[in-house]
């Protein structure tokens, strides 16, 4: 449901930097409709921890809003695999493959061939959904 409105999300993305609140307030930001949600979360994708930019991640991804793609894009190219992976999904599931990001590399871990296969799946599902063949 609506947990708050734009007038709340200021206030909130100040609360991303916080440990304590990081995960509260992007669960709060993820359910605020609009654009200003949106941007919080995308600019707060740079300065956050690995582990709240993997949250921040999914929520970007979960409310399908596709003015985040180019941060998710920023993040895809992150060293954290955790972040890399979460930005990996949530492009997925704004219907962005993982091939428009970058090549997967050749020396690539077993696990990182693994996410990235998936991630193509689940994008290509995500595009025949848009009617994109």
């Amino acid at each position: 449901g609506l947990i708050g409105k734009d007038d709340a999300v200021e206030t909130l993305a100040e609360r991303i930097g916080d440990e304590a609140t990081a995960q509260d307030a992007i669960m709060a930001l993820e359910r605020i409709p609009g654009a200003a949600a949106t941007q919080a979360l995308g600019d707060a994708l740079s300065s956050a921890e690995p582990a709240a930019q993997a949250r921040i991640a999914a929520a970007l991804g979960n409310r399908g809003d596709k003015a985040a793609i180019e941060a998710l894009k920023g993040l895809a190219g992150s060293s954290d695999a955790t972040a890399n992976g979460a930005a990996l999904d949530a492009l997925a599931d704004l219907a962005v493959p993982p091939t428009q990001v970058f090549p997967l590399p050749g020396d690539a871990a077993p696990e990182q061939v693994q996410r990235y296969t998936m991630a193509a799946f689940r994008a290509a599902d995500a595009l025949a959904a848009e009617g994109e063949t």
